[in-house]
């Protein structure tokens, strides 16, 4: 059969359900380079062709794999080496369900976090089967490792089971759900400036610039440059044993308020960082989001190996807040009060969040190629924390 090569816009030809087999490699492209007016184009054909309603988050790839059922006849399979992460993300959802719900799931391997298969980005990857038939009882295999036709391991899961899990592969049945430390803290991301180079001050910067210290917060350092896990503090909860620098934040004052060292640097920054796309957004540009000091923080993304953990509970002991390079861990009601009537307490429950097993966090976020691992708020507050929640109800 002679070969036929067509060079264009996949998403804008004229499906023809004529093929046996799909093998598809689609273009990486996040839903950052896909123009506004292209993904509502894109979530239009979806919606009028197959009736699914996909995210704006979803990359081009997802968009690719679901109009790749218009070109496939009866009984026709689908081979499609694409990144895993919608495997375990919100706007995965509408891939998921067409998975379970259009078409026939075959199997799903997944190549090692460590093993980037794409040279140009850091993803992890996934080679995914499905037959255009209806959907039936079958289980759909799992595999793992580096070879696919040696699959370090395998595991056959349950259409019913992936219809209800919000994460693939959904965890093993029978398992015990514990607590969870969303039910001890309040989770949240250090704040987002808009502009770390313009609102990030050194302690060189702030004494040369003349900037009061009512318009400064202590702030750390991300978690590369700092080399603690516990954070030290003077009389005043500046930082002592890392990076001292100050966030630039007159959220609450009056223009009135402003001293001259305060009007010129605003100046400086209302033509650069004040056009940027976050600080525009703001009714005042310069205004900050707010955060109180907690003692309890988490790197959110990270690598570790098989026994480490790929993120870093750290404790501060400073009254200094963090950007969103950080998740911000505040006790609820019984924990607060434990703390606040026993001394060194903090310490402890540093310790048991430090010692929550790498397998645990990792279960509960996403990987990314290259071993790196992300936690989001929610997916932190998921995670099971069985030790503290006993030691919690020792002590009330």
């Amino acid at each position: 059969m002679p070969v036929r090569s067509v060079h264009g816009d996949f998403t804008k030809a004229t499906p023809d359900a004529v093929y046996d087999v799909v093998f598809s490699n689609p273009p990486y492209v996040r839903h950052h380079a896909i123009g506004s007016n292209e993904k509502v184009r894109l979530q239009n054909l979806l919606q009028d062709t197959l009736g699914i309603r996909i995210s704006g988050l979803a990359g081009l790839y997802c968009h690719f794999m679901l109009l790749s059922y218009l070109w496939m006849k009866p009984g026709a399979v689908g081979a499609w080496l694409i990144p895993s992460e919608w495997m375990t993300v919100n706007y995965g959802s509408a891939l998921r369900d067409f998975l379970t719900r259009k078409v026939k799931l075959l199997r799903i391997h997944r190549f090692d976090a460590e093993d980037v298969r794409f040279s140009d980005a850091l993803v992890s990857s996934c080679v995914v089967w499905f037959e255009n038939a209806p959907p039936c009882d079958e289980p759909v295999r799992f595999t793992f490792g580096a070879d696919i036709e040696n699959p370090e391991r395998e595991r056959q899961v349950r259409i019913a089971d992936l219809h209800a899990a919000q994460k693939w592969p959904p965890q093993r049945a029978g398992r015990r759900v514990g607590s969870r430390l969303g039910e001890h803290f309040v989770i949240r991301r250090g704040i987002a400036t808009g502009d770390n180079g313009y609102f990030v001050l050194s302690e060189a910067d702030v004494q040369r610039m003349r900037i009061p210290m009512r318009f400064l917060k202590p702030m750390l350092p991300s978690p590369r440059y700092l080399t603690v896990d516990r954070v030290t503090a003077d009389g005043k909860g500046v930082p002592t044993n890392a990076r001292r620098q100050f966030l630039f934040d007159c959220t609450g004052h009056s223009e009135g308020e402003f001293p001259d060292s305060v009007r010129k640097y605003l100046e400086v920054g209302a033509c650069t960082t004040g056009k940027k796309k976050l600080c525009s957004s703001r009714n005042v540009w310069y205004e900050q989001e707010q955060r109180q000091p907690t003692q309890f923080l988490c790197s959110y993304m990270g690598r570790g190996d098989g026994t480490s953990s790929p993120v870093r509970f750290i404790l501060n002991d400073s009254k200094a807040i963090v950007a969103n390079s950080f998740l911000m861990l505040y006790p609820k009601a019984e924990l607060k009060d434990i703390l606040s009537s026993n001394d060194g307490c903090e310490e402890e429950v540093w310790r048991m969040l430090a010692n929550i097993p790498s397998a645990d966090i990792k279960a509960c976020g996403r990987s990314y190629g290259g071993g790196l691992y992300k936690v989001e708020p929610k997916e932190l507050a998921n995670v099971p924390c069985d030790a503290l929640s006993d030691w919690i109800h020792a002590h009330v």
